[in-house]
């Protein structure tokens, strides 16, 4: 499967995890409504389970998250409204650091417009690819960082 063509404008890429769009336009008019921001549905994506030693974790996973674009011009408006929420950037779904990329395809790293998948993109198209970490290397936490 391809990501979806955004509209020209819509720019910013966001994941509402857990909701469905089940009317599209109900949607678009629901977000301009709450939020006073156009946005464009992309694709609703149900994520992969969590993994512990390479084997799926029971009873994650398969939940339904709703990936939408938001206007350029509504970026600023959207950007504090959409945290109590729950709503995040691509960008910050798709980061390493947040454990959470595993959760979506691969190919949503093209969704991304700021931060490291930008960069690894760019170093790719250059033929300066990055070492890539190791899954294990990624995960591995101590004990006192679990507490946190």
């Amino acid at each position: 499967m391809k990501n979806i063509k955004q509209n020209p404008n819509f720019d910013q890429v966001c994941v509402w995890p857990a909701v469905q769009a089940d009317n599209v336009k109900k949607f678009e008019k629901f977000m301009l409504k709450i939020f006073k921001t156009r946005v464009q549905v992309l694709e609703e994506i149900l994520t992969a389970p969590d993994f512990v030693n390479d084997h799926p974790v029971e009873g994650t996973g398969s939940r339904t998250d709703l990936i939408f674009a938001v206007h350029k011009d509504d970026i600023n408006t959207f950007a504090v409204a959409r945290i109590p929420y729950g709503i995040r950037w691509i960008e910050d779904a798709m980061a390493s650091c947040n454990h959470t990329a595993h959760l979506y395809p691969e190919r949503f790293k093209q969704y991304c417009r700021w931060g490291e998948w930008v960069r690894e993109r760019k170093d790719i198209a250059n033929g300066n690819a990055r070492k890539k970490v190791s899954k294990a290397s990624k995960t591995k936490r101590t004990k006192s960082s679990n507490a946190l």
